[in-house]
């Protein structure tokens, strides 16, 4: 945790990061999201490459460069310096790494096989994809359902995001016009009794804290 100054207050340095941080978080992940719309995935050899665009690495290597600048800003107060650069290095570290990842990670769809991974890929062979779906929402995913009933997760942060799943469609074994697969109609069941689910605790906390509210209210 960040200390105050000998006043009392946080540091002004510290106040503008934690002001700006919630905008620049948004500014990344739209400019993410663009970019992500705009790329388009690779060819050799009859496999199909999908990746992550570069500038998400890039982004991810700018914010553990800034992270490991923010201690030689000043504005640590009464922290010590050592602690104070600790807690912002631990941060970089990790963007360091999700750059790494970001920048390794690939999704390649073979005739055959399914390869993805970063450092070590996984194989799946196409012929074990029984169906796909892609989840609404904001953050949009690419579920795929496996014969095994495993269900494997690709980001729409993938470069050419809705060619995936056309992909593996397509030279999986399904006959045309197959129905969709216990697997997949399960999980959509599942999704849509959790949303009902959590819209009930919102509506139902929404009303107590109207009331909570109306209560302090009407005794003031």
């Amino acid at each position: 945790m960040v200390g105050r100054g000998r006043n009392g207050h946080i540091p002004l340095s510290m106040s503008r990061i934690a002001t700006t941080t919630p905008i620049l978080v948004t500014l990344v992940f739209a400019l993410i999201a663009w970019a992500a719309s705009k790329a388009r995935h690779e060819s050799s050899g009859g496999d199909e490459i999908y990746k992550y665009p570069p500038i998400v690495g890039w982004l991810m290597a700018a914010c553990g460069s800034f992270f490991l600048c923010i201690p030689f800003l000043g504005g640590q107060g009464d922290v010590p310096p050592l602690l104070f650069f600790s807690f912002f290095a631990v941060w970089g570290a990790l963007a360091f790494a999700a750059a790494i990842y970001f920048f390794r990670y690939r999704v390649v769809v073979g005739e055959k096989v399914m390869k993805f991974g970063t450092l070590r890929f996984e194989t799946v062979p196409i012929a074990d994809v029984v169906d796909t779906d892609i989840t609404g929402g904001r953050n949009l995913k690419l579920l795929v359902y496996l014969r095994s009933g495993r269900r494997l997760e690709f980001s729409n942060m993938l470069g050419d995001f809705a060619s995936l799943a056309d992909t593996l469609g397509s030279r999986s074994n399904r006959a045309p016009g197959t129905g969709a697969s216990i697997q997949k109609l399960e999980d959509q069941r599942r999704r849509v009794s959790f949303v009902r689910r959590l819209n009930w605790v919102v509506g139902i906390a929404l009303v107590v804290g109207a009331i909570v509210g109306g209560i302090v209210w009407l005794q003031h």
